[in-house]
């Protein structure tokens, strides 16, 4: 797990527990939270080779697709 989904684990409200088999592990996870979290991050994400009203435009629909304001 890369550093920028585990910042979004705790976010989503999980409490670090222990590293363990090479991976932290957590209390009180919000599965919803986190995959709302995954949703707008996943739709910020620079486009580079689009112009910023094409990244917008993509952006929006990611997040009316999975129900994400």
């Amino acid at each position: 797990m890369n550093k920028r989904i585990r910042e979004l684990v705790i976010e989503a409200g999980a409490e670090p527990t222990g590293y363990q088999d090479q991976e932290w592990s957590y209390t009180g996870f919000e599965h919803k939270k986190f995959a709302e979290l995954i949703v707008k991050e996943c739709a910020n994400v620079e486009l580079y080779w689009l112009g910023e009203q094409d990244c917008k435009a993509i952006a929006e629909k990611i997040k009316k697709h999975f129900g994400v304001k």
